[in-house]
């Protein structure tokens, strides 16, 4: 009886082959990322194109605007803001696509030295919507 559960086990297994061509068959999603840059008064979203882009701007411990976001060309967004007075500020893109959402802040300085050290928002101000 023993020999028949052992022959039957490597009977029922040897039709379980791997094709090497079933990764081919399995769709790879590409991984979300974008590039925040900001020089005098342009702010760029590098992403994915046709990604769904807008764009918060706020001085530290201020209010936060919403800005128009504008697709110049595949991936690359763009919106104007002009920075008149010295100090920390804070750009926060929110970008979605094809059910992926990531949300990168970058953190400039203005006329005052920067403290490499502090990258985020103050926590009162990171989870503020």
């Amino acid at each position: 009886m023993r020999k028949w559960i052992i022959f039957g086990s490597l009977f029922l297994l040897s039709g379980c082959s791997l094709d090497p061509d079933s990764a081919d068959q399995y769709v790879t999603e590409e991984k979300l990322d974008a590039a925040i840059d900001v020089s005098a008064g342009h702010i760029q979203v590098t992403t994915s194109p046709g990604a769904d882009v807008s764009v918060s701007f706020w001085p530290e411990g201020g209010q936060r605007d919403t800005l128009l976001m504008q697709e110049e060309k595949d991936g690359v967004f763009t919106a104007q803001k002009r920075i008149i007075e010295k100090g920390i500020y804070f750009v926060k893109a929110d970008i979605q696509t094809n059910g992926q959402h990531i949300m990168p802040t970058k953190k400039i300085w203005v006329g005052v030295e920067a403290n490499l050290e502090e990258d985020e928002p103050s926590v009162d101000m990171k989870h503020h919507h």
